[in-house]
């Protein structure tokens, strides 16, 4: 006999709305033809279906809020079963995750080509939260860790209900050798890895749209891309086994990145322009067309953020009043992100710890009127950079859309100065070294959760 709802996991199957003018928000399930009218406060229970809470828990979060007024435990528990009676939702015994949509004949889109190559550097086992562990590996941990030698204590840390591995105290995963190789791929081979380690740096999101996929985060992309014009290209399944080793249906499912952070369930349709969604959907249609102009400048990107009209400028620079101001933003979050590493132990010379320092100290030495200059390769390799960043949505974790991509051309600018004053331009063209390493280690270090969390309690630069 199945427990009471108020003690089953409630997880939301399909995460898709439409919000038809007037009217209650609609939740379908295209695929069965099922669905149902919401009304918009009713919102925040969907998104708190995540399997990982009991309908009573979910009825306890939300106490102290206006919402506890209009939804106690015994409507959360009826709209739960309701829902689950539609097959909309699906009512748990046990803790767990939303059905996973990648199937085999799913259809992902990518900005441009998906490439990768991973060359063995080690920078991606250092400075990040390696995880959420998938349950398989979990399961093989004791196994592995016997066949290493090593011992099961310590190997593992918890956050927000997810799972990660822990990190030696210098900011590297503790699989990682002192010759800068995982022991587990070494030892056991790539697929005994976590699944988080084998995918990445392929992110793949749940949008209104469908599903994105991209590559960031990685040191060394620099070396597998190539120049192309960038167009929404099919992503077929084979495309990413081939890339990670795992057939697509084996990968996690992907995280809901819809157009309200806060409320991130795919709304679609015919959105009020006024509302979040629909100014969101409407700066991202702007920020989408300036990234596919790769002989585009950073002033025009960022009028296509602000929905302004700047004067234009030197390619490689913002107006001087905003590099002015994301300078001093960025030196208040360099000095944080120093701090914190201040505190890690001394690491290896080449490890992801150098070359955040080295970005900093770039971020300190900046100077906004000093000149800088990139190859046409490189500033196209910029573009795409910031195309990956907006494509799978990661300006979600900041503050704004604008914020976000205001310091990725700071960014872009941060590496191009720093190119610029100390390596040649090279003669064939090619994407320099420190040019690409400044740029993803500084997309890292406002990726990172200490300077997230600063971001949102310090004014924004732009206001």
């Amino acid at each position: 006999m199945s427990p009471p709802a108020s003690a089953r996991y409630p997880v939301l199957l399909t995460p898709h709305l439409t919000a038809p003018q007037p009217g209650p928000y609609i939740l379908q399930d295209p695929k069965r033809g099922r669905h149902v009218a919401i009304d918009a406060p009713a919102l925040t229970l969907l998104a708190a279906f995540d399997g990982q809470r009991t309908c009573a828990e979910v009825a306890a979060a939300l106490e102290g809020s206006a919402l506890a007024m209009l939804y106690d435990e015994d409507f959360v528990c009826a709209f739960a079963e309701a829902l689950a009676q539609r097959g909309l939702v699906q009512l748990l015994d046990a803790p767990g995750q939303r059905p996973s949509p990648l199937t085999q004949d799913a259809q992902l889109i990518g900005a441009e080509p998906l490439r990768h190559r991973c060359v063995g550097c080690g920078r991606s086992c250092e400075g990040h939260d390696i995880g959420p562990l998938d349950p398989d590996f979990l399961a093989r941990l004791p196994d592995i860790s016997a066949q290493l030698s090593l011992s099961t204590e310590h190997l593992l840390i918890e956050h927000r209900g997810d799972t990660f591995l822990a990190m030696t105290p210098a900011q590297a995963c503790i699989f990682l050798g002192p010759d800068r190789r995982c022991r587990i791929h070494a030892q056991l081979g790539a697929a005994a890895k976590p699944l988080a380690c084998r995918l990445f740096p392929i992110q793949i999101v749940e949008t209104e749209s469908g599903l994105r996929v991209g590559a960031t985060r990685c040191f060394e992309a620099h070396r597998s891309w190539q120049p192309e014009h960038p167009a929404p290209q099919p992503v077929l399944a084979a495309t990413v086994e081939a890339i990670t080793g795992i057939p697509l249906t084996d990968t996690p499912a992907p995280d809901i990145r819809g157009l309200n952070p806060r409320a991130p369930l795919m709304l679609d349709g015919d959105l009020p322009r006024l509302s979040i969604e629909g100014r969101t959907r409407a700066a991202e249609g702007r920020v989408t067309a300036a990234l596919a102009r790769q002989d585009g400048s950073l002033t025009g990107f960022l009028a296509a953020l602000l929905d302004e009209a700047l004067t234009p400028g030197d390619a490689l620079a913002l107006p001087p009043h905003v590099e002015e101001a994301l300078a001093a933003y960025a030196r208040t979050l360099a000095a944080l992100k120093k701090a914190d590493l201040a505190d890690a132990a001394p690491s290896h010379p080449e490890s992801t710890r150098a070359v955040l320092l080295e970005v900093i100290d770039a971020v300190e030495r900046f100077r906004p009127t000093q000149p800088r200059s990139l190859t046409a390769r490189e500033l196209a390799y910029g573009w795409h950079v910031a195309r990956q960043w907006f494509h799978v949505r990661n300006w979600q974790h900041h503050p704004s859309m604008a914020l976000s991509g205001a310091l990725i051309a700071f960014g872009i600018a941060l590496a191009a100065w720093r190119a610029s004053q100390e390596d040649p331009a090279p003669e064939d063209g090619e994407v320099r070294e420190r040019f690409a390493h400044t740029l993803v280690g500084w997309t890292r270090l406002i990726a990172s959760r200490a300077i997230i969390a600063e971001m949102f309690r310090l004014p924004d630069p732009l206001a």
